[in-house]
């Protein structure tokens, strides 16, 4: 049945939502942008660096839309590096792609578009339960013009490394110029692409091996098309004057279990590990944070710990984190004053 669409609040669409599909597949749109006075990922209602609502509403949505190909944004990693938090959080959201084409001339339909993994093998016969399930799994790949993937699997058992085997296609007027990869939504390397009129491009890369659970992402870009057969739109609601528009692929995120415990502890998990373990007293949570050499994702959930639990930004224990020559809790806390100010900037002004 169709869900009631005069509920104007998260909670009571969430249950709503919930009690009317089965299994929910719930996507949240335009998490940017603005519709009706708000913007659900701007500051004023989302501390996105820790991915938690402001308003204390729960993160009901099981998906999220990170290129709208009809709405575009200006940083073209914007809603990327928001879905990437979001994991970082705790959340199991899937990433999604659309063209939101609401008419026929100005947007191409399946620009944007969500490749879910499935057994192909009778095209007519796709299992549609298979395919919502590897869709709410996260097996999944994103395409706006660039389709690219990411396969993650350990070194020989005396090495100590992973290896990540990427791959980007497109066809050969759409060209990829970087691709870059992911750490628990950190950027741990871009490699540049001079390979002109190529279809394929690959590259293997070998990393030590991590001390905690770390997912990895692959995000490939390049220049946007200006000839009117495929032309890529200007952002939707642009946050400068830049006319340039971009082609992107991301590659879904790929978890790495590094204690083998057979399940995927977040940054966050690890944060209230570190404080509960450390009696909620930062600098012993910070001398655990360096033994187990985490990384700033775990950094800026132990400084929400920390305030959350009635810590001061402006005390002696949290500036010593921000002055710490340890690149995870200096950058971790360098990164959430940095969104928390903005966050309090944006919710004192009308």
């Amino acid at each position: 049945p169709p869900p009631n669409h005069k509920l104007d609040n998260w909670p009571d669409i969430f249950e709503e939502l919930n009690r009317t599909a089965k299994p929910p597949v719930i996507i949240l749109n335009h998490a940017r942008d603005v519709h009706g006075g708000t913007t659900p990922f701007g500051p004023k209602n989302h501390l996105a660096i820790v991915g938690e609502n402001l308003h204390g509403w729960p993160i009901g949505f099981n998906a999220m839309e990170v290129i709208n190909s009809g709405a575009t944004q200006t940083d073209p990693r914007q809603l990327f590096r928001d879905w990437m938090n979001m994991l970082n959080a705790g959340h199991r959201v899937t990433p999604v792609g659309s063209s939101d084409s609401h008419d026929v001339t100005r947007y191409t339909v399946g620009q944007g578009r969500t490749y879910i993994r499935s057994t192909d093998t009778n095209a007519g016969k796709i299992s549609v339960d298979g395919a919502v399930k590897n869709f709410l799994d996260g097996d999944v790949n994103i395409s706006y013009g660039l389709f690219t993937t990411l396969d993650l699997h350990e070194a020989a058992a005396n090495d100590d490394h992973v290896i990540l085997n990427i791959e980007t296609q497109s066809p050969y007027w759409i060209h990829p110029t970087e691709v870059s990869v992911f750490a628990n939504g950190r950027e741990i390397f871009l490699v540049p692409n001079d390979q002109t009129g190529s279809i394929s491009w690959k590259k293997s890369v070998r990393l030590p091996k991590p001390k905690h659970d770390v997912f990895y992402v692959a995000i490939a870009t390049g220049p946007g098309i200006e000839q009117p057969y495929w032309r890529t739109a200007l952002p939707y609601q642009p946050d400068s004057i830049s006319t340039k528009t971009y082609v992107i692929g991301c590659s879904g995120a790929k978890w790495f279990d590094a204690d083998g415990d057979g399940k995927f502890t977040s940054a966050r998990e690890y944060a209230e590990q570190l404080f509960s373990a450390a009696g909620k007293d930062l600098p012993k949570a910070l001398r655990l944070f360096e033994e187990g050499m985490f990384d700033s994702a775990v950094g800026a959930h132990l400084a929400h710990t920390f305030r959350k639990n009635g810590g001061s930004l402006a005390s002696k224990e949290f500036q010593s984190g921000i002055r710490s020559t340890v690149p995870g809790i200096r950058d971790g806390f360098n990164d959430y004053l940095r969104e928390w100010r903005d966050s309090q900037i944006a919710r004192s002004t009308r």
